[in-house]
């Protein structure tokens, strides 16, 4: 039987270790900023390290306190806290304006997790943000457990901190989703440019050795040429969030600078240019977004401007993204599918609808139409599960089909087709129909397997109320350059 003496040690004991055990309440962001104005340079120094480590929690509290404070020293330190901010995340005070107008805000989680399997923390993670779940291909990584606190901490952010908690990188499976692979030595650099990650993945220098041999006439002479292109490649992944409607993306490097003031980027193209270097941007790659989050691995290459330069080097650049805003819905009809009646104009403000071949076969047919848009349109047609814009040919019982065997496209400046999996296309440089220019546009598509029932049909338009561009910086600082 215990002593009350020794319950009373026990309990102040048990007291004792909560109190160790106890976390320290974090200073919050309107504390940190006041912290700012601290007599202590340490204070105001540790103050704004801690604010740029928050990233895009802080640019809209520290943006507000640079605007109505009047303290000109505040401002400045504000100033340089949200160019840091800029640098490692891409959000900045202009950026989340423009977000706003878009209706696009910034994706943030709040995770808490107690040794609780990977795959249920991925789970959540795509609960909040509102992106496709990540597909862990590898079961074991999936089941293993992992604690995890973040609050209100960017999406990338936080599926980089689930990785760090696995010691584990992504990789891109294709359709089947992401892998998770260990780790190993492997170094993580990249940088966070609004709703998009930039991973490096290699740093390399080639030597390209080019000999010449020239035969003259008609004097038969000869001579020889040689030369050597030093270049700098990197591969990188982009990996996008698939909860915004991004229809086109890109990643433009401007900038990649050394210590010792050489910037590789700055110089005009080789005359035989690499792949991802071309004399206007300068190491980009473009691609469709493919739906679900996309993670491609990309090249970029820069002329080896000094070949003794040990780096490290600093990258700069933007992913440029290309996003469809809003719904705009065209109904067309009746379209008669009837012999009598194939070929009959059908013309609804500024659409006109011919069909031109009604193929029936077993039940199903395949229908062909003539799409004809005077001052045009944002046309964009996306395959299942996408499908949010596109053409659908609807039934008189009101059933729709959106599976395109093939299309061709023709404007005044340009021409194109596609066919099978290459069905889905977008051209978003067509003016609007409510202000119709003299140029029209021509859309021949050919839809397969719909029904075929005679009657009055219909052709749905569903298409962006507009196109905008955003560009969101990035800054990959202290990439190794090989010797």
């Amino acid at each position: 039987m215990k002593t009350p003496s020794a319950v009373i040690v026990l309990l102040l004991a048990s007291a004792f270790v909560w109190a160790q055990a106890a976390p320290e309440a974090k200073p919050s962001v309107e504390s940190l900023i006041k912290q700012l104005s601290d007599d202590a340079p340490a204070t105001r120094e540790a103050a704004g390290k801690d604010l740029v480590d928050l990233g895009a929690a802080a640019v809209e509290p520290v943006d507000r306190a640079r605007r109505e404070s009047k303290d000109e020293d505040l401002k400045l330190r504000c100033d340089i806290i949200l160019k840091r901010i800029g640098e490692k995340t891409g959000v900045t005070p202009e950026s989340l304006a423009a977000d706003r107008e878009l209706k696009l805000p910034t994706s943030r989680v709040t995770l808490e997790f107690d040794r609780t399997p990977a795959s249920d923390v991925l789970a959540e993670l795509a609960k909040q943000s509102g992106n496709a779940p990540i597909k862990l291909i590898n079961e074991p990584m999936s089941k293993k457990r992992i604690s995890l606190s973040v609050r209100d901490m960017p999406y990338w952010e936080a599926f980089d901190r689930i990785c760090d908690a696995l010691r584990a990188i992504p990789q891109y499976a294709g359709p089947e989703g992401m892998m998770l692979i260990p780790r190993g030595k492997v170094v993580d650099l990249g940088a966070y440019a609004g709703p998009a990650s930039v991973k490096l993945l290699s740093c390399s220098r080639r030597t390209t050795h080019t000999s010449t041999r020239h035969f003259r006439l008609p004097d038969g002479g000869e001579n020889a040429q040689t030369e050597d292109e030093r270049t700098v490649d990197i591969n990188y992944s982009c990996s996008l969030e698939d909860r915004l409607p991004i229809l086109s993306s890109r990643v433009a490097f401007d900038h990649a600078r050394t210590p010792k003031g050489t910037d590789f980027a700055q110089q005009e193209a080789p005359a035989h240019a690499p792949e991802g270097f071309n004399g206007e941007d300068i190491g980009d790659e473009e691609r469709e977004a493919e739906g679900g989050m996309s993670m491609g691995e990309c090249s970029a290459s820069f002329n080896d401007k000094d070949p003794a330069d040990p780096g490290p080097m600093t990258l700069t650049g933007a992913v440029t993204m290309t996003l469809a805003v809003g719904r705009k819905e065209a109904r067309i009809a009746p379209i008669a599918f009837g012999a009598a009646d194939e070929h009959k104009p059908v013309v609804s403000g500024p659409y006109t609808i011919v069909l031109k071949d009604l193929t029936r076969n077993a039940g199903l047919a395949t229908a062909t139409l003539e799409i004809t848009i005077k001052g045009g349109a944002p046309l964009i047609h996306q395959r299942a599960p996408k499908g949010q814009y596109g053409l659908r040919l609807v039934d008189p019982k009101g059933f729709a089909y959106a599976e395109l065997q093939e299309y061709s496209f023709n404007s005044q400046n340009s021409s194109t087709s596609g066919s099978g999996e290459n069905s889905e296309f977008q051209f978003h440089q067509v003016p609007d129909p409510e202000t119709p220019g003299p140029e029209a546009v021509t859309l021949k598509v050919t839809f397969s397997h719909v029904g075929g029932e005679e009657g009055n049909w219909s052709l749905v338009l569903v298409h962006p109320e507009r196109i905008e561009a955003r560009s969101y910086p990035f800054t990959i600082k202290d990439v190794p350059l090989p010797q």
